[in-house]
């Protein structure tokens, strides 16, 4: 018997939720026991992409909608395609597709925690996820051990929440023919080396702190550039800073690009410098490709890498600490040889897309023999 399965997610951006839950979709399209459809609060990337893919995907616009008429959306959406699961991805989706859920009887509700954003953020917002994590969801997915024991701690049940990581395809390789058309595009000479991040514009990512271990850098390493994929709120002030302190000419700010994989591939250090993390999706493509990290131990990050072993894990706001970690790579070919084995061996061992699907669907299964 088909087993039907709805998607809610805000598709606003196309950030980490975005992309896994894409990826998942992708999964699952070959298994001819499922059938898909979406619902995206947001014209955008995912809903794009989802078309292009041939996946019913429904938009209900939340810029001209109430929170009533999103509600009542997701509730016509549900009683017409009658799902199995109705998996959720984010606080407002969480919300009302677990409301409209229960409303009509969906046989499972799933919602995935991607992050610790929007949780401890106000009293009004706790109130109401407590209460929707307890009432509106069978089963919590989060997406680190570290996620979870947050989860656990700010008070949702410890019984509903399982833990499945991000996953990734393994990426292709790209030629060096290509690369030089990118290098150009950059403006990158093949004789530099490149240092980059990819992620959302925003705070919790702490751009700055990459950008002053950059400063740091170049003093010793001049022949460096550094490379900023993904836009946001603060690309403004992130260009101000590079000027600030003198290094705007080393520093290229790509705003957001559909080829990620292909630019990752210039890489000869990935910089994660986030203070919150889950499991980044860029983390997992840039080691699938055997880029040497650097990254803050923060969140579920330690579950990906192993200090030392599969990459280089230092204090989060510690620049000092992370230039000196991206200098060891530049210069130790060993060390840099060795972290990029073990980094591939790492992703192809435990973070594939395969086996997080594989982890979701039986997920499904659990919460409807329930």
């Amino acid at each position: 018997m088909q087993m039907k399965v709805l998607f809610i997610i805000s598709g606003d951006v196309w950030a980490g939720a975005e992309v896994q839950t894409f990826s998942l979709i992708n999964a699952f399209e070959h298994e001819q026991k499922m059938k898909m459809h979406v619902i995206t609060f947001n014209e955008g990337v995912l809903s794009e992409k989802l078309r292009k893919e041939n996946v019913s995907v429904t938009v209900l616009d939340e810029k001209n909608n109430s929170i009533m008429s999103l509600c009542v959306g997701c509730l016509n959406e549900m009683r017409k395609f009658h799902p199995d699961v109705v998996h959720m991805n984010g606080f407002k989706e969480n919300i009302l597709g677990g409301i409209a859920g229960r409303l009509i009887g969906v046989p499972a509700l799933i919602r995935t925690h991607h992050g610790k954003a929007m949780i401890r953020v106000a009293p009004r917002y706790d109130f109401v996820e407590r209460i929707n994590g307890r009432f509106f969801a069978d089963y919590i997915i989060a997406v680190s051990h570290d996620l979870k024991k947050y989860l656990v701690d700010f008070g949702l049940p410890s019984e509903k929440i399982t833990v499945i990581h991000n996953g990734v395809n393994l990426p292709h390789s790209v030629d060096e023919d290509r690369l030089d058309v990118l290098r150009k595009d950059l403006g990158i000479k093949k004789s530099e080396k490149v240092i980059g991040t990819v992620g959302r514009l925003v705070k919790i990512k702490d751009h700055k702190m990459f950008l002053k271990a950059a400063k740091q850098i170049l003093i010793s390493e001049p022949c460096t550039k550094f490379i900023v994929v993904g836009d946001g709120p603060l690309k403004s002030d992130l260009e101000r800073q590079t000027r600030e302190i003198g290094i705007d000419s080393k520093v290229i700010f790509t705003g957001f690009r559909r080829n990620v994989t292909e630019i990752l591939n210039l890489f000869d250090v990935f910089a994660l410098t986030s203070i919150h993390e889950g499991v980044p999706m860029a983390l997992l493509e840039a080691m699938a490709l055997g880029k040497p990290v650097v990254a803050t131990r923060v969140g579920g990050v330690g579950e990906v890498i192993v200090d030392q072993i599969c990459g280089l894990l230092v204090d989060p706001e510690d620049p000092h600490s992370f230039s000196q970690a991206c200098l060891r790579i530049l210069r130790d070919s060993n060390l840099k040889t060795n972290i990029t084995e073990q980094s591939v061996s790492m992703v192809k061992g435990t973070f594939t897309l395969d086996h997080t699907a594989m982890l979701t669907k039986d997920l499904y299964r659990t919460a409807l023999k329930q």
